[in-house]
């Protein structure tokens, strides 16, 4: 076999470890992950089982975004190691914008998840954009919130009006004493934050799949 012939193969080899690794350190079901992938099952499968010996790049892309690592890491024992460059990934529950008013109840009840390589605090969650946020988000974008973090001049940050019933999206403005809200699409739309209006966190990473 020439030398390049057995180095693809040990490539192969390698992705097959460690997507099995990922799946098994996660608790998802190969069914779980076609799902999210779009990847039909029977074609995971054959990559898992290895009866793919040439599985598409695209393919093990679409697995690397699910699991939130770089391609290259993929084909590397790095993935299973986690080093410092390549954190372990972590399960972010997906919760409504309605619901992300009382956060810390509805991410211990949340039956979907992303993974994600922040690591902040436990109360970290996520929610899939609104039609309403586009061109800023595209449809289908998933929002990461540390409700933890400080907000910081021009960060963008999920807020509470009091009495709207579900949560918004909005951007931070500070200048001196006086702290904006204002739209993500028209920043000349603000309004002071007062008592009325809570901050619910900060928006630390969106997380887009083009396919």
């Amino acid at each position: 076999m020439a030398v390049t012939a057995i180095k693809e193969q040990q490539e192969d080899n390698m992705i097959i470890t460690n997507i099995r690794s990922l799946i098994k350190k996660f608790g998802v079901s190969e069914a779980e992950v076609s799902r999210k992938t779009g990847i039909p099952q029977p074609t995971l499968h054959k990559i898992l089982s290895g009866r793919t010996s040439d599985p598409r790049i695209s393919t093990i892309k679409l697995i690397a975004d699910y699991f939130d690592v770089p391609l290259d890491l993929l084909c590397s024992n790095s993935v299973i190691l986690g080093n410092r460059h390549n954190p372990r990934p972590k399960l972010v529950p997906i919760i409504s914008w309605h619901d992300c008013l009382d956060y810390q109840a509805a991410i211990s009840s949340s039956e979907d998840f992303v993974i994600t390589a922040d690591h902040g605090n436990e109360l970290i969650f996520a929610l899939s954009s609104k039609p309403c946020m586009e061109p800023f988000f595209h449809k289908d974008t998933v929002l990461i919130v540390d409700p933890a973090k400080t907000p910081q001049d021009g960060d963008i940050v999920i807020v509470d009006y009091v009495g709207a019933g579900e949560a918004a999206l909005r951007v931070l403005s500070i200048d001196g004493p006086s702290k904006l809200i204002c739209s993500i699409r028209d920043n000349s739309i603000s309004e002071a934050l007062s008592d009325d209006i809570k901050v619910l966190g900060v928006v630390i990473r969106s997380m887009y799949s083009y396919r």
